[in-house]
């Protein structure tokens, strides 16, 4: 996968976060950031309510939103106006394209440059500020590097991973959230590679790797 793109992707996970358990708007959660397939420079985000997740399709919407759009670069508080203001029923072309995640809907935000941003709010911005101390930039990016996550049911939680070890893609992870975490989480740059963990990849790895047993 192109090192620059799985950056960026990186990037606006790690500021789109914080909506897997605060609202994004109203009622709105995300529930899921998937990266484009084939390195493209753009993201797949999940819209669903509190505790959605792809079992439950029809409560779900995923918009796929370049953020390369010509000499423009489109970052992560981009992105949550643009979902701000298309979940207001706003600022999408009535022929957008629909199609088809997991049984998902999926739209197509063909011209992003075009919605108006609804504007970040206080709690964004003081989100903002906390993680920027916690955790400050760095030129050197973790490995593996979370590139999304997405919210299969309420105990499977899909994490999409660029790691050394996989240099050929893309690795989806099933893990089980009520599980040994500690542990996983230590273990898991090794277990990725662990050949009889694999299964059939979705549209958006090359490999998955279930560990929901572990």
């Amino acid at each position: 996968m192109d090192k620059d793109v799985a950056e960026e992707q990186a990037d606006i996970v790690a500021t789109l976060l914080h909506h897997a358990h605060t609202p994004l708007t109203g009622s709105v959660y995300i529930r899921g950031i998937l990266p484009a397939p084939a390195s493209e420079p753009s993201v797949c985000v999940v819209l669903g309510p509190p505790n959605g997740s792809v079992d439950e399709p029809d409560q779900m919407v995923g918009y796929d939103i370049p953020y390369h759009v010509g000499d423009h670069y489109l970052t992560g508080p981009n992105i949550a106006g643009i979902l701000r203001t298309v979940c207001a029923g706003i600022g999408l072309d009535p022929g957008s394209h629909v199609g088809d995640l997991m049984g998902i809907p999926l739209i197509t935000v063909d011209d992003p440059l075009s919605v108006d941003l609804s504007p970040c709010t206080p709690e964004d911005n003081a989100y903002t500020i906390l993680r920027t101390l916690v955790w400050p930039w760095s030129e050197e990016y973790p490995d593996p590097l979370l590139l999304g996550f997405l919210f299969c049911t309420a105990d499977r939680l899909r994490l999409y991973l660029a790691s050394s070890r996989v240099p050929e893609g893309v690795v989806a992870v099933d893990t089980r959230p009520s599980g040994a975490l500690t542990a996983l989480l230590a273990a898991l740059p090794t277990l990725i590679t662990e050949t009889s963990r694999y299964a059939e990849p979705d549209p958006y790895s090359v490999r998955l790797v279930d560990l929901t047993d572990w």
